[in-house]
Order: structure tokens, then C-alpha cells, then sequence
């Protein structure tokens, strides 16, 4: 039984002395005891770390990239955000896959309980990444880890980069500050309903006031 690999922050590793092919799970949970949720996405970035295809974001479970290459999973095999990722089919343009955990509402990264961040070949923990509230202050969002192309050879960095700003700036790290206001931007408005019908949509049936339409897309 191979043994898994305990990494820390800053390490970087050859992707070939952790998994035997390009076919993996790569997985985060985490416990944060601060009043906001903590979530997870995935940025794939081209050779100048730049998110120049926002179809290579995937912020929701179920999603995939267009080449079929990484599927966000949701919960999966022990993890509360799991991701099949499949290197030989990822597209040539993509040269890094960045795995983010962010703050959405108030609170900071410090009230972090624990974190993992592994990956998996066969059902087999590969590799590992612990790590706390005590490694950060007031950061909002991190680069949890980053799988990378160096020359033809794929390797995995554990980062654990902070951003104070939160989610925003990681997007602005990335290239991604039009992406990022587009999907935050409030949802338009359809054309207005007849008096009658208007008047049951904002009460609903029997269920009390419906909220506004509008707010954030990205959770």
C-alpha cells in the first residue's frame, strides 16, 4: 500500500509521485465556526494564471467543464467538495487548476476549525493537506492548492494564499474582475405582471411575503 503524502503549506510536489495515471479525485472539507458559509470553486487558468474562459469556473455541484475534464461532485467520497479530474482530456489552453475556499457572509478564515484538502486514486487517499484557523488572520477567501503544467510534466502546489478581500480578489488575481461582477450583478427583472397576478406573487399562496427577485448568482 503506497502511503500517502503529508504536504505542507508552500510544498510542492511532482503530480507522478502521488498518482499513478490522470484520472483522480481531488477533495476539500473543512468545519468554520464563524458565521458565514464557507464555500468551494475551481478556476481554470491558461499559462499566464489568467481565467480567459469562464467556463472553466465551476462554483456548483453537478457543473463540469466543457471538455468534461473536472466535475464539481459535491459531497463525495468523504469530502464536502469533491472534483473528478481527468488531465488527458482537460483542454490545451488550461494550464492550472486552482482550488479556492471562500467566505460568503461576515467572518474571517481565523475561525477556521480544520481544513483538508486531499487527493484520491481508486478509493486510496494519495496525498494531504491539513491546516487551521491558526494559519490565517482575517482572510475572506484561499488558494487552497493549485495542480500545474511545468514544461509537459503536471505538478500539485499546496498554497493556502490568503485574500482579505475575500473572493473578489481572487478573481482580480486571476484576470476575473468582469466575470466576477457579472455573476454577482442582481438578476434583471422580467416585464411586469397583471395587477391580480402580481399581487399573489408578492404574497404567494398561503406561504406569506416572497423576497425581492435579484441578489448574488455566485454562493
Amino acid at each position: 500500500m503506497v502511503p500517502t503524502m503529508l504536504l505542507v503549506r508552500g510544498q510542492k510536489a511532482r503530480l507522478a509521485d502521488i498518482a499513478t495515471g490522470p484520472r483522480f479525485d481531488a477533495g476539500l472539507s473543512y468545519s468554520h465556526g464563524g458565521p458565514g458559509r464557507l464555500e468551494t470553486c475551481l478556476l481554470g487558468l491558461d499559462q499566464g494564471m489568467r481565467l480567459s474562459d469562464h467556463r472553466f469556473l465551476l462554483h456548483e455541484p453537478g457543473r463540469s467543464t466543457p471538455d468534461s475534464a473536472v466535475r464539481f461532485l459535491g459531497p463525495h467520497g468523504g469530502d464536502l467538495a469533491g472534483f473528478q479530474v481527468d488531465l488527458a482530456a482537460l483542454s490545451p489552453h488550461v494550464a492550472r487548476l486552482a482550488f479556492v475556499a471562500f467566505i460568503d457572509g461576515p467572518g474571517a478564515l481565523n475561525q477556521l476549525e480544520h481544513g483538508r484538502f486531499r487527493i484520491t486514486e481508486g478509493g486510496s487517499e494519495r496525498a494531504r493537506l491539513v491546516f487551521s484557523g491558526s494559519d490565517f488572520s482575517y482572510e475572506k477567501a484561499i488558494i487552497v492548492a493549485q495542480l500545474y503544467l511545468l514544461g509537459q510534466e503536471w505538478r500539485l502546489s499546496s498554497d493556502l494564499q490568503g485574500f482579505k478581500e475575500g473572493i473578489e480578489a481572487v478573481f482580480a488575481h486571476s484576470g476575473g474582475q468582469a466575470l466576477f461582477r457579472q455573476l454577482t450583478a442582481p438578476q434583471p427583472l422580467g416585464p411586469p405582471a397583471p395587477p391580480g397576478e402580481a399581487q399573489e406573487a408578492r404574497e404567494g399562496p398561503g406561504h406569506g411575503p416572497v423576497p425581492p427577485p435579484g441578489g448574488r448568482v455566485l454562493h
